[in-house]
């Protein structure tokens, strides 16, 4: 009879930042690695140590054991310790397609110059996984992957083929995305710690065998038998050689192999049935009691999501396709760029863009995001600087100033944007700052009126919102500052341009277009929409040119949470708030759109009661706490502003509050009035068909989606 193998590869799932701060969990993470290269020095039996697939790890130690290099590389390369192939371990759904793919690609490229990356897709902990990893994880030269969620292995009793679409039998299968990729996928089917911490003394070896060997194989399609020697931020388990010594004499039937994840698949591989399951597309299964999903993280701190959609569209939609369009692709500009992805990247681990950390972790995310946005605007700027160079505006009168509006999208745009141009400079080698921003303030004050005309010497929509007369300087490549004072004329231009195009404008003095018109009319609308605040302060839609109508969209409704930083849990006995009618409304109409301002007033508790406090200090989960709101109401005002550009079909919507309630969910509800079982979404590289309806053992009374 052939032994069944056990596969035991060390590692340790390796979250850079979480319940603790970043540089707690380094300290850490150098005493790991410390002792990682204590024990392949001393231990010839150890294998080697999996560094869960991320290549930031290595960045990380060094950062504190510079001198360790060599010693690192040299572990590396007699196979001690396997490396990457990502950069970190991200979460799929919070980031941008473009994201996961700089990840994939960082990764390898840094993996490569350690040594050979670890051939495995690794998803270990992530939320969820996107329909499209397979296509990306062939494009990235990997054929098998490995994860912990959205599938449910049902075990060999299920032999009927009655399986749903996030059923396995095994926890082998085979993972196809929509444009028919395939890869294998293994289940973490009793997660990535079914080994840690293996016991090294008779009596518990020979239970903790019994008991895992078993589990282990309810699932298993192959007597290739996995486990996992680790879990979060786990230290390595010294004795592991004694005790896998000791696993071989208690079960001798099976064969112990401390081993690494090449030598597993490699021997998965040729043990494969022909009878595996195929899953397809994203794994997000809701064939469960629907709490533990951590869909909710979607929107678990949102400014966080904010901050990383504003960074990824600089550096995917600005920096990036300004770059390529002037010319500014030399490999010292390339390097810069590759600093401002992997600075952000660091913030796409599932625990940090989660929002699920600490609050040291989130601090320490809206520097990052700030560091990023920085390097963007700086190679940004001179990609502008050498684009603008390039254009002849010699056709505008002398005495105006040109400039560009450049469109980096796919579609043409019509939008109303603010320029700010600089009318008139005075050099500090003039005279003293004070005295010549008091010659320019004057000048400011006696400005008359200014239009906007295209290359053609049309008149277009546009208006003068600001002038400003202060300090900047001129920053010369080789060369020292150059201070002076300037005058400056920011303007609101409503301009349409074309696809992956730009256009030429300039701001010229003379009458134009009329000026701002205000009054209190709760309508706006231009030939594509209309938006009208009703008498309960919502919003009713209508698409002009379909004529159909969207009543009671916008309604903001506030409920109590008493759930954790994953979860959201309703507060007991708790009514849903609506916020009050519209107060204060100004509609403002120009030439380029037009805006309609308010307020509405939520009235709600100011926080949980004192029984929420009681049962996050005792640790109480979230399904079996009753903790209600508090009696005392307080006043949140929330300030909302519609904007409808002159010939858009897009209505857009700001709102901005100060919150000081704790512990309450602020929704924008719209309705729609469409009934089906199924929703469309925008998601990784796809739009992706979700159900309307969870599966059968559902028991959250939220049916959260991504």
């Amino acid at each position: 009879m052939t032994k069944k193998k056990v596969f035991v590869i060390s590692h340790s799932h390796w979250d850079r930042e979480w319940y603790m701060a970043f540089e707690n969990h380094h300290m850490r993470l150098v005493q790991l690695m410390d002792d990682l290269f204590d024990l392949f020095e001393n231990d010839p039996n150890f294998n080697s140590f999996h560094l869960d697939g991320q290549t930031i790890i290595l960045d990380d130690y060094l950062a504190v054991r510079p001198e360790k290099r060599a010693e690192l590389q040299h572990w590396i390369d007699v196979g001690k310790l396997r490396v990457g192939p990502f950069y970190i371990l991200q979460d799929d759904f919070l980031i941008s397609p473009e994201a996961n793919t700089r990840n994939t690609i960082l990764g390898r490229k840094l993996a490569e110059k350690w040594g050979q990356p670890v051939p495995l897709g690794y998803f270990p902990d992530t939320f969820g996984n996107a329909g499209q990893v397979p296509q990306m994880m062939r494009l990235g030269h990997l054929d098998t992957v490995a994860f912990g969620r959205g599938v449910t292995p049902t075990g060999f009793n299920n032999q009927t083929g009655d399986l749903g679409d996030y059923d396995s039998t095994y926890s082998e299968m085979y993972w196809q995305s929509p444009d028919s990729s395939k890869v294998l996928g293994i289940l973490f089917a009793n997660w990535y710690s079914n080994g840690n911490e293996i016991p090294d003394t008779k009596e518990a070896a020979k239970a903790f065998w019994t008991e895992h060997l078993a589990a282990a194989e309810k699932y298993a399609a192959t007597p290739d038998l996995l486990f996992m020697n680790g879990v979060d931020h786990q230290p390595v388990q010294k004795n592991l050689s004694d005790a896998l010594a000791l696993a071989r004499e208690l079960f001798p039937d099976y064969e112990f192999i401390h081993s690494n994840f090449p030598d597993y698949i490699k021997a998965l591989k040729a043990d494969l049935p022909k009878d595996l399951t195929t899953v397809k597309g994203e794994l997000t299964s809701q064939a469960t009691d629907g709490w533990y999903t951590l869909a909710n993280t979607a929107s678990s701190r949102i400014y966080l999501k904010q901050h990383n959609t504003a960074t990824e569209r600089l550096l995917e939609n600005h920096t990036e396709p300004l770059m390529a369009l002037s010319g500014l692709t030399d490999a010292a500009n390339q390097d810069r760029l590759t600093y401002a992805w992997q600075t952000l990247l660091q913030n796409d681990p599932h625990d940090s863009i989660c929002g699920c950390s600490v609050d040291e972790v989130h601090r320490g995310m809206m520097d990052r995001y700030a560091r990023t946005q920085q390097v963007g605007h700086w190679l940004g700027d001179a990609a502008l600087t050498k684009l603008a160079n390039k254009i002849d505006t010699r056709n505008f009168p002398g005495e105006s100033r040109p400039f560009l509006l450049i469109n980096n999208s796919s579609v043409p745009q019509h939008d109303t944007v603010n320029v700010t141009l600089e009318w008139e400079r005075a050099p500090f080698t003039a005279g003293k700052p004070n005295a010549l921003y008091a010659m320019l303030e004057e000048k400011r004050q006696a400005l008359g009126d200014f239009h906007v005309i295209d290359r053609e010497g049309k008149t277009i929509p546009a208006q003068v919102v600001d002038t400003q007369v202060k300090f900047h300087y001129d920053l010369p490549d080789r060369a020292f500052r150059v201070p002076y004072m300037g005058l400056y004329i920011t303007v609101a231009v409503a301009a349409t341009v074309a696809a992956h195009s730009w256009a030429g404008f300039a701001l010229v003095p003379g009458t134009g277009h009329p000026q701002v018109a205000s009054d209190q009319e709760p309508l706006i609308q231009n030939d594509a929409l209309q938006a009208q605040v009703t008498a309960d302060g919502s919003v009713s839609i209508t698409d002009r040119r379909q004529q159909q109508t969207y009543d009671h969209c916008l309604r903001f409704v506030d409920t109590g949470d008493v759930g954790n930083e994953y979860i959201f849990k309703g507060a007991a006995n708790d009514q849903p708030i609506q916020a009050g009618p519209a107060k204060n409304l100004t509609r403002t109409v120009t030439a380029g759109g037009q805006t309609l301002a308010y307020e509405q007033v939520l009235r709600i508790p100011v926080s949980a009661d004192e029984q929420l406090a009681v049962e996050q200090q005792s640790v109480t989960d979230i399904t079996e706490r009753h903790a209600q709101r508090s009696t005392q109401l307080a006043d949140l005002t929330l300030h909302v502003t519609l904007t409808l550009p002159a010939g858009s079909r897009q209505l857009k919507i700001h709102v901005a509050g100060d919150n000081q309630m704790r512990d309450h969910r602020i929704q924008a509800l719209f309705v729609t009035g469409i009934q089906s079982d199924h929703h469309q979404a925008e998601s990784i590289f796809e739009v992706v068909t979700r159900p309307n309806t969870p599966g059968k053992q559902w028991e959250n009374p939220e049916d959260p989606q991504h």
